[in-house]
Parts: structure tokens; C-alpha cells; sequence
């Protein structure tokens, strides 16, 4: 059940797409990326503990890839004046990409879901450092958290099976 998480931080990631813009406390905008980041590391925790017996090397590898990324999100503006967040952004769509690959060559995905992680990866990053591109950077969390979303759904349907 901690898998519904995953549900949950998909659709406040959708909504945090749009924070820069529509919340203009930094305190607020703070604090429901560190929900988002929560609620995605409690989805993938429950996920790989659903699943950690079929998942293979790869899954597993990947899920702490991401945890790691979640962790370095957070963390890297109090330990770093660099910014951090595009490495361990980077760090996360890869492992959700080959997360959800792994399980989509097990047969327990269909194939929409690491395409669709690809795309958000590569809107993110055109989004990210092409001048006047930011709309993509804003499609990729919203792609991004639907995706994440239906893969803690598609995880917690396939384990109860």
C-alpha cells in the first residue's frame, strides 16, 4: 500500500510544474517539493518492496539510483553553493527509465511508460538549457508525474497479482 505514495507525489509533481509561477512563497514552494520528494521516495520504496523478489538487478539498481537522486534534490542546496539539481534530476529519470524498461521487458509494463519517461527526460533537458524553452521544462514535470503515477499503479496492480 506505501506504492500509492507513488501515485500521490505523480499528481503533486504535476502540480509542482507549475509552482515557479503560481506559488510565490519560497517557504510554500519549499515545502511541497519536499512533499513531492517524499511521497516519490515512499512510491519507490513500496514499489521495490512489492516487487523485490521478480524485480530484476537492473530494477533494483535503479531504485536506488533514483532514491539517491531524491536525496541529493534536497540535500545538495545545503551542502553545495552549485546547483545540483539537474545532475540528480538526470540521476532520477535514468533510474525511472530503466526501472520501468526492466519491467517492461518482464512483461509487467506496457511499453507507453519508459517511452514516456524517455520523453519527459529529453523535454526536461531541452527545457532545461535551451533559452526561451522552459513550456518543455514544465511538460516534462507534468509528463513526468503522470508517468510516475501510472508505473506505481501498473507496480502495485502487477504485485497483487
Amino acid at each position: 500500500m506505501i506504492a500509492l505514495f507513488g501515485v500521490i507525489g505523480g499528481m503533486l509533481r504535476v502540480v509542482g510544474s507549475f509552482a515557479p509561477t503560481a506559488i510565490t512563497s519560497e517557504a510554500a514552494r519549499l515545502w511541497l517539493y519536499i512533499a513531492i520528494d517524499v511521497c516519490l521516495a515512499a512510491g519507490l520504496m513500496g514499489m521495490y518492496l512489492a516487487r523485490r523478489q521478480q524485480m530484476s538487478t537492473a530494477g533494483r539498481c535503479a531504485v536506488v539510483l533514483a532514491l539517491f537522486g531524491l536525496g541529493v534534490a534536497r540535500i545538495g542546496p545545503a551542502v553545495s553553493h552549485d546547483d545540483v539539481y539537474p545532475i540528480a534530476a538526470g540521476a532520477i529519470s535514468v533510474a525511472v527509465i530503466v526501472l520501468a524498461t526492466s519491467e517492461w521487458a518482464a512483461r509487467r509494463l506496457p511499453a507507453w511508460i519508459p517511452w514516456a519517461f524517455v520523453t519527459s527526460f529529453a523535454c526536461g533537458a531541452l527545457g532545461l538549457f535551451l533559452p526561451r524553452m522552459h513550456a518543455l521544462f514544465i511538460a516534462s514535470g507534468m509528463l513526468f508525474g503522470v508517468t510516475f503515477s501510472a508505473l506505481a499503479l501498473f507496480m502495485l496492480r502487477s504485485s497483487a497479482t
